[in-house]
């Protein structure tokens, strides 16, 4: 609620939003920041009962993420974006297990879900006449690994991609 950018319904298309058997293509940063799985609605069969769980009506997780920054390999700073727009690019790996509960309510984690791409970030630095502008940061990730592959697309490597606003890092 607290990014002005996508408090609001309109900034985002509905198309994007929401939880479904493939990714989404809008992530907002936090949580446990799974790029690869981003709006999936994920889901674990027990071992014990072989009852199939939905991982995010958990109550916490653990995930790990890394990010490989490269634009000194990439020289791309045209004399006309120089002063005013800085491009990232890089590697990025995430890991983490979700957790649910069974009907005995007891706490289990799931198998390790964990994703890899590559990403870039635009971001904005000088706002010219608008000097008290913040600097404005869109991203872009291309989780093209997962190790799960989601229930829409059986494919572990594939071109998906992330939408985002904002440097989780």
């Amino acid at each position: 609620m607290e990014n002005k950018f996508v408090r609001s319904k309109a900034f985002v298309p509905s198309e994007w939003l929401g939880y479904g058997s493939d990714i989404n293509h809008f992530q907002q940063g936090g949580g446990l920041n799974l790029r690869g799985y981003a709006g999936y609605l994920a889901t674990e069969q027990n071992k014990n009962d072989s009852t199939i769980y939905s991982l995010f009506s958990g109550r916490s997780g653990i995930a790990v993420s890394g990010e490989l920054d490269f634009d000194n390999l990439i020289r791309f700073k045209p004399k006309l974006f120089k002063s005013w727009l800085h491009i990232d690019s890089y590697l990025f790996a995430d890991a983490g297990f979700m957790d649910y509960q069974t009907i005995e309510d007891s706490f289990h984690f799931s198998d390790l879900r964990a994703d890899g791409g590559v990403g870039l970030a635009f971001t904005i630095k000088d706002w010219g006449v608008l000097d008290k502008v913040k600097p404005f940061t869109l991203r872009i990730d291309f989780p093209l690994l997962v190790n799960h592959a989601p229930a829409a697309n059986d494919q572990y490597f594939d071109f998906r991609y992330v939408v985002g606003v904002g440097r989780s890092f």
